[in-house]
């Protein structure tokens, strides 16, 4: 079985298991949006978390934990008071073939060692691999410091305070997907703006 069908056997088993809350299934579904290439782990923010599902910190911990006390999810600190959301399938599921979830979904016993994360503060190693996504280094927000010194060094016609808001106010999305590299969009909104210059020169026969 490939890593891919196993972590959809995982949303699967949350969804027909009858004692989690329509909450619990619903923040399980949410973290597996934001899971890496390995469907393992994944590190969304509370903030992202409570801003993207609308509901308030509270009630996020509360969903979480309840995840966590099911055996679904393994919890661990990141960095600071980031949290790193580990799935896993509890044994009371994997330990027997006659398991209804388990007949249902996979049809035979799952045969799983849960992944194992280190102390994320010491270890670097960890710290790297965590930091990646199928490779590529996890999206970092820019300060506006940063836009403005990027428009400056590369002489953009951009105002950084507009494109700073405008992305703050989708949480860096485009789209459906997180952003991946904003450097690169600000070079889009400088070439969209030199176009609409361009158009508007055009028309005053400049």
């Amino acid at each position: 079985m490939t890593i891919n069908s196993r972590w959809l056997n995982w949303r699967q088993i949350i969804l027909d298991d009858a004692e989690l809350s329509f909450g619990a299934k619903s923040m399980a579904l949410f973290l597996n949006t934001y899971m890496n290439d390995s469907h393992d782990m994944a590190y969304p923010s509370i903030a992202t978390i409570c801003g993207r599902l609308n509901i308030s910190n509270k009630t996020a911990i509360k969903y979480t934990s309840e995840l966590s006390d099911f055996k679904y999810l393994v919890k661990q600190k990141r960095f600071g008071t980031s949290t790193v959301y580990i799935s896993n399938i509890p044994k009371r599921v994997t330990s027997c073939v006659d398991s209804p979830l388990v007949e249902e979904v996979h049809h035979s016993c799952v045969k799983f060692t849960p992944t194992v994360v280190e102390d994320l503060h010491t270890n670097k190693q960890v710290n790297k691999q965590v930091n990646k996504q199928g490779g590529r280094k996890v999206f970092k927000k820019p300060t506006l410091k940063e836009i403005k010194e990027c428009i400056k060094s590369h002489n953009y016609n951009v105002d950084p305070d507009s494109f700073f808001h405008f992305y703050e106010s989708k949480d860096w999305m485009i789209g459906k997907n997180k952003m991946k590299k904003w450097e690169s969009a600000l070079a889009q909104w400088n070439a969209r703006n030199k176009k609409e210059s361009s158009k508007e020169d055009e028309s005053w026969g400049i």
